[in-house]
């Protein structure tokens, strides 16, 4: 009698563990997020020399960006701060 309930175990063991793994990806998939679209929060800030946003992702997060490319599982925050070009200006560059 032991060795059939330890092989219902087995058994059992076997259908739900692709039954989980169907429901891992499912929920990564609905929280997945590409770039600012998905479930993510973006806030824009903006002052008179430079503007910056600040992102929440939750779940699964894929980066196209060129500077930064990437995937991320789980929570994210990412900060950007950009300087604005006024007129005639130029980043200065260092040496010069």
């Amino acid at each position: 009698m032991y060795l059939s309930s330890e092989n219902n175990i087995k058994r059992l063991a076997v259908v739900l563990l692709p039954a989980l793994l169907a429901l891992l990806l499912t929920t990564l998939l609905i929280g997945c997020t590409i770039n600012d679209k998905g479930f993510t929060q973006l806030r824009y800030f903006e002052n008179a020399t430079s503007y910056m946003t600040k992102q929440n992702t939750w779940g699964g997060f894929i980066s196209t960006h060129s500077s930064d490319r990437g995937l991320t599982l789980g929570h994210t925050e990412r900060i950007k701060v950009y300087p604005k070009m006024t007129k005639n200006a130029q980043l200065p560059l260092v040496g010069n």
